[in-house]
């Protein structure tokens, strides 16, 4: 009997038709989506819409022979494995609830849905506000330098869009480090500012969320 054959391309096409009237948004990567080697895919939705992605991912794997199950369950998403019984297509699907840090909410997952918008026929992405967003973050927090993919986004946000980024900057960090640190800071410098960035992220969060 001949060995059934998995067409990775193809399979993930039909992912997204499993999921396209779902409410959901690809938090990065979208334009090297379908490529043979393709390994995981990170997904924003609601955490309320939980269910409803648990049964379109089961439809999809019982239409296509497939194996799934949760690898990791956190209070910030779920990891879920999709494989072929020979072993020729793999998927690790990450869905996040939200964009946090070290259990931080830096953004919701109803902000970042509401300005998501149709990459290609049925693909829907995070907008660029929020992609700047999330690097600019990144990089404070985690000292690490923008990926060089994103830099030409990151900079035109930091350079002629700021008005557009303030509300989140100034609700994670404080509007007092937002106006005297990252307002004006060139793109590579990012990163040095960690170690304040990370003290400030942890007195706005007690300001916003603890009472004495």
């Amino acid at each position: 009997m001949l060995e059934e054959s998995y067409d990775n391309i193809a399979l993930l096409k039909q992912f997204f038709v499993a999921i396209e009237k779902l409410d959901y948004a690809l938090l990065r990567n979208e334009d090297r989506l379908f490529i043979k080697d393709r390994g995981d895919l990170d997904v924003i939705i609601r955490k309320n819409d939980t269910e409803y992605f648990i049964k379109a991912i089961k439809f999809f794997v019982q239409k296509n022979n497939l194996n799934s199950w949760i690898l990791e369950e956190h209070y910030h998403g779920l990891r879920i494995v999709l494989n072929s019984p020979n072993n020729t297509f793999f998927l690790k699907l990450d869905l996040h609830f939200s964009e946090c840090w070290k259990g931080i909410v830096l953004i919701s997952a109803n902000e970042i849905l509401k300005d998501s918008y149709l990459y290609q026929s049925n693909i829907k992405v995070i907008s660029n506000k929020h992609k700047a967003l999330i690097q600019i973050m990144e990089s404070l927090l985690n000292a690490i330098n923008i990926k060089s993919r994103y830099e030409k986004n990151v900079n035109n946000y930091l350079e002629n869009h700021t008005e557009d980024l303030n509300n989140i900057l100034s609700r994670n960090f404080g509007n007092n480090f937002l106006k005297s640190t990252i307002v004006g800071l060139k793109m590579k410098d990012l990163k040095s500012q960690s170690k304040k960035a990370k003290t400030q992220i942890y007195i706005s969060f007690l300001k916003r969320y603890i009472t004495f």
